[in-house]
């Protein structure tokens, strides 16, 4: 491949120094004008310096990588803690109103300085992972990396088509989507059915799968763009803007893998398109799916829906669907602040601990559905408990998530917060090291770059219920579909990359 000199290294370096000083410009203000958030300005400060130092020393480094994990994780990091927090600074009233959480409480300063501790032991671990696997040397895709992965075109291809029809079934029929458990619908009774929501779950696989063979041949690409336009229509269909960053960041690592450079110029339309046509869309059309929960939602419904959200935009003020569509949502979706505060307030404080359930949970779905059907139940129960707490008012069904820190917290104390950061510093440079090299199976390599979202930012989910059981879960079974491979390989040496 070709390659060209990138600018991203230099982009990141200054836009981080740039973001610095603003936000120390705006809490000198502030702090000048004496408002009744002083303590929060300040902590958040010193949180957001606790961040930048040491991200600043890890940009500068000559082995700097754009997709090397710290980087995507440590920027959500910022704008879930900080970035959307003086956006709640600025207008309290419009924001988690039907939350136990109010940002001017004494306790939200103490609980910003734990989360700038935790962040010390994050980078901590980071670096000591990074000294015991320094002789792991970082691959860029090659040539023939890429003639090797489109040896299993034909099976991916079979199984990825099983995910689209099975998708398309369950969204016409209600038993997928964000509706799903509020409406009561049952899925069919499909013979092995769990594996149909297996494969469908793991979509990202088989979307980037396709996107770093896209980069070989027009033919490929070709087929990639209608892959990238299902999985748009699945992640409007489904409710969850979150698929978006997944999409987005799985295609340009991919990018970075081949070309070794970002694509800035080709990135600004899709960006401008994804920031103020999908995501104003997208956020409508979730309030027209919350006005309708209980209510089965048909494919010609989801239709329906999207068309509205349009014509609801169109005839919406001018500017006022920048703010309360764009920005609004960003906030609302990614601030976690007032999630880690719920937990220390609500659990901490009241001396209620519910010790490893995530760990439980865990080792509980490693199972498949087929072999421990209950498993969803166990940790659903935690997640109810946790929505009963967080509500001013409880509601039956709770749709609030955990993020890490907040699991912590509630599983082990504020000790937990310290000790699970480290965990995961180190954890995710260990995945970095061993799933990039030259002697790296292919399908590793992808394993890793379709779940770079979760080895990244995802990693502020929880254990107990989300994203990242399934993320390790596939690990696991990839590791014994390799060791059958390899076993087979050795049997019968002429059997090579599925041919």
């Amino acid at each position: 491949m070709i390659q060209k000199k990138d600018k991203s290294q230099k982009v990141l370096f200054y836009f981080t120094i740039y973001t610095y000083l603003f936000f120390l410009f705006k809490v000198s203000y502030e702090l000048l004008i004496d408002t009744i958030y002083s303590e929060v300005y300040i902590a958040l400060f010193i949180l957001l310096t606790t961040i930048t130092l040491p991200l600043v020393y890890l940009i500068a480094r000559k082995n700097f990588n754009l997709f090397e994990p710290i980087y995507s994780y440590i920027y959500f990091f910022t704008l879930a803690f900080v970035y959307t927090t003086f956006y709640v600074l600025e207008d309290t009233g419009s924001l988690f109103k039907s939350l136990n959480f109010d940002i001017s409480d004494s306790t939200t300063p103490t609980v910003i300085y734990l989360i700038s501790f935790s962040i010390i032991c994050f980078y901590i671990g980071y670096m000591f992972s990074n000294i015991l696997h320094k002789d792991k040397k970082f691959h860029y895709f090659n040539e023939v990396d890429i003639e090797n992965f489109k040896s299993y075109i034909g099976i991916v291809s079979v199984l990825y088509l099983i995910t689209i029809l099975f998708r398309f079934y369950g969204y016409s029929n209600g038993f997928l989507g964000s509706t799903a458990s509020e409406t009561g619908i049952k899925p069919p009774n499909i013979p092995m059915i769990s594996a149909f929501y297996f494969l469908s779950n793991n979509w990202y696989v088989f979307f980037t799968y396709f996107a770093v063979i896209s980069f070989s041949s027009n033919k490929y690409f070709k087929i990639f763009m209608v892959v990238l336009a299902l999985e748009f229509l699945f992640t409007m269909i489904s409710g969850n803007r979150r698929f978006a960053i997944t999409i987005i960041l799985s295609y340009l690592a991919s990018y970075w893998y081949i070309h070794r450079m970002f694509p800035w110029k080709k990135m600004l339309l899709p960006s401008v398109l994804i920031l103020f046509v999908f995501l104003p869309i997208s956020t409508v059309y979730g309030y027209f799916l919350a006005n309708n929960i209980g209510v089965s939602v048909s494919f010609f419904d989801t239709v329906g829906y999207l068309y509205d959200s349009v014509f609801f935009l169109i005839e919406s003020p001018n500017g006022k669907s920048i703010f309360d569509y764009v920005l609004f949502p960003i906030v609302q979706s990614f601030n976690l602040l007032w999630n880690t505060c719920v937990a220390y307030t609500q659990f901490y404080l009241n001396e209620i601990q519910i010790g490893a359930v995530g760990v439980k949970s865990f080792l509980g779905q490693l199972l498949p559905t087929i072999l421990n059907p209950e498993k969803h139940t166990y940790s659903r129960q935690f997640l109810q408990m946790y929505g009963d707490y967080a509500y001013v008012v409880p509601r039956e069904h709770s749709t609030l998530s955990i993020n890490f820190l907040s699991e912590m917290i509630i599983s082990y104390g504020v000790y937990g917060m310290f000790i699970g950061m480290f965990i995961i510093g180190f954890l995710m440079n260990f995945f970095y090291k061993i799933f990039n090299t030259k002697t790296t199976p292919p399908l590793f390599r992808i394993y890793f770059i379709s779940n770079i979202v979760f080895f990244s930012y995802g990693l502020s989910g929880n254990w107990i219920g989300g994203d990242l059981i399934l993320t390790y879960r596939l690990l696991i079974y990839f590791v014994i579909l390799y060791a059958f491979y390899k076993i087979l390989l050795i049997k019968n040496p002429e059997y090579k990359g599925g041919k």
